[in-house]
Order: C-alpha cells, then sequence, then structure tokens
C-alpha cells in the first residue's frame, strides 16, 4: 500500500479516525477516515479570524507609522530645495522697479541679540556681494544698529559706491531694546543724500523684544514712509507673529526666521520654515524688484 510523504497509513482502514456525522459505506460497512496530509491545514484547525479590536489596533499601528511620514514629506521637500546660500542664487525674470531700491536695515544690538552678530555680518557681506551681482548700481544700502540708543552704522548708500566689506564700528548702545531711535537715525541720514526711490524697506533684525512705546514707534514707522517693513528673527523665536510687531501699521510687516544649529534650533527652524540668513536678504530683494530668487545653475 502506497504510503503518504512523512507518514505510515496504517492497513486497518477502521483505525483511521473516522468522519463525524458521515454514514458508514453501505457495502463495506466501514466509517469514512479523514486523511491528515502534511502541509494541508486542517478547516478545524485554522486560527480564527482576528476580532475587531485586534483589526482596529492594527490599523492604528499602520497611522502611527505612515501619517508622521506623510506629514514629513512637504518639510523634507523644502528641505532638499532650498537654496544653500546667496553665492549659490540669482535673479530671473524683468525687474518691476522702474528705479532705484533704498533698502534701510535695522540692526538690533540688545544683549539677546549680540550674540548673532558675527553671523549677521557674514551675511550682510554675502548680501552685498550678490547686489553687486543682482541688483542696480543706482540702489541704495543704508544701516543703524540700536539698543537703548541708535548709530548709523552705514549712511545711505549707492551701491556702486558700497564696499563689497564696509567697516562697521560696535558703539556701545546701552542695554535697552528700542527700535524708535534707529527709524530716526536712518530717516535723518536720507536728507545728507536724498534718493527718490521706487521702493523704500525697512529690514530690522531683532528677536522683537521691544521696550518702544507702540503708538510712538508707529508713528515713526509711518513718518518713515515704508512701502514694505520686514522683521527677521532667529530660528528659535516661537512660530507666529511676536506681539510687539502687531497693531495698525505694524500689521502689514512680513515676518521671516533665520536657521538656527543644535537640536532645538533645527527643530523650530523646521517649524517656522526658516532660511539661512543671507538668503533671506536675497528673498526681500526679489520682493522688493518683483523678481524670482532661484538657485544657480
Amino acid at each position: 500500500m502506497t504510503s503518504l510523504p512523512g507518514r505510515r497509513i496504517r492497513a486497518d482502514l477502521n483505525a483511521r479516525s473516522p468522519s463525524r456525522g458521515v454514514p458508514p459505506d453501505p457495502i463495506s460497512g466501514l466509517q469514512p477516515v479523514r486523511i491528515h496530509r502534511p502541509g494541508i491545514q486542517h478547516a478545524s484547525l485554522r486560527r480564527p479570524r482576528p476580532g475587531r479590536d485586534h483589526r482596529l489596533r492594527r490599523r492604528l499601528l499602520l497611522a502611527l507609522t505612515f501619517v508622521p511620514l506623510l506629514l514629513l514629506a512637504p518639510v523634507i521637500c523644502r528641505e532638499e530645495n532650498r537654496i544653500p546660500s546667496l553665492d549659490q542664487a540669482e535673479l530671473v525674470g524683468p525687474r518691476s522697479a522702474t528705479g532705484p531700491l533704498c533698502i534701510e536695515q535695522a540692526v538690533d544690538m540688545s544683549g539677546s541679540m549680540a550674540r548673532f552678530e558675527a553671523e549677521r555680518g557674514q551675511a550682510v557681506e554675502q548680501f552685498i556681494r550678490f547686489a553687486h551681482r543682482e541688483l542696480a548700481r543706482d540702489d541704495v544700502i543704508a544701516e543703524a544698529y540700536f539698543a537703548s540708543t541708535a548709530a548709523l552704522t552705514i549712511p545711505p548708500t549707492p551701491l556702486n559706491a558700497l564696499p563689497r566689506t564696509p567697516y562697521r564700528s560696535m558703539p556701545d548702545l546701552g542695554g535697552g531694546t528700542a527700535l524708535t531711535p534707529a527709524v530716526e537715525a536712518l530717516r535723518t541720514a536720507r536728507s545728507a543724500n536724498p534718493t527718490d526711490c521706487a521702493a523704500r524697506a525697512l529690514v530690522v533684525f531683532t528677536d522683537a523684544v521691544l521696550g518702544d512705546d507702540p503708538d510712538t514707534l508707529r508713528t515713526v514707522l509711518r513718518a518713515g514712509a515704508y512701502t514694505r517693513i520686514y522683521a527677521v528673527l532667529p530660528g528659535n523665536v516661537r512660530p507666529g507673529r511676536p506681539s510687539a510687531l502687531t497693531g495698525e501699521l505694524l500689521d502689514g510687516l512680513k515676518v521671516d526666521h533665520f536657521r538656527q544649529d543644535g537640536a532645538v534650533g533645527r527643530l523650530f527652524s523646521m517649524i517656522n520654515d526658516a532660511d539661512e540668513l543671507d538668503v533671506i536678504f536675497g528673498w526681500i530683494a526679489a520682493d522688493l524688484t518683483g523678481q524670482r530668487l532661484v538657485k544657480r545653475e
């Protein structure tokens, strides 16, 4: 009698396991048997189907695995497409500004921001190299530092007369943080070299911990006749518009964050969609000229 692989079949068929509920053969009188073959699982031995709770847990586990990946996908895509430096960027498209641009910078030199001065100085030098390459020669740059008081560090100067690495002294401006004196210093400096600007922008480099009287600050900014106002904040500042930069005229102010190092800094930089500091200056220039900032080929 033929044997199944790995198993001997007993000669006595009655010794096999009878099939329950099936009548015996009418001729032989033998009870039909169920033969278990290796590798074939009997229906009665199959695992029970998972219950509803088990299926819910499995779906929850899949969601916890894939939802964060879906949320991170846009962030990863943005990170891959970022412009790493203004040295690798250019402006493309027609320039909509029909006259010189006037860009005035107010730089917070209070204790909480002084640690960023070296980084900001490098970014400004990169921006000036970029400006010499991409902006018009009659576009004008000015700069003032502020803390409790303010000091003009770069008077209004056309790009064709501006050194690529302008010298800046480090005046003692006290321990407070008041933007109003810097705006007044920049506005007063225009009289020495008046320029009919197609657009005038104020770029405020600060962490927005300002001690100005809000009404006085708004009055001074309104007198400055700025087309655009930008605030450039460290990437580790909480997302959103700081309370010191809200209300009336300040509600139209555009807030950008620059990237920070360290685990916490990188996390907040991702949340704030922060760019390199010099690249932010490039985005501002593109916004004023009506062009696009792209990575150089």
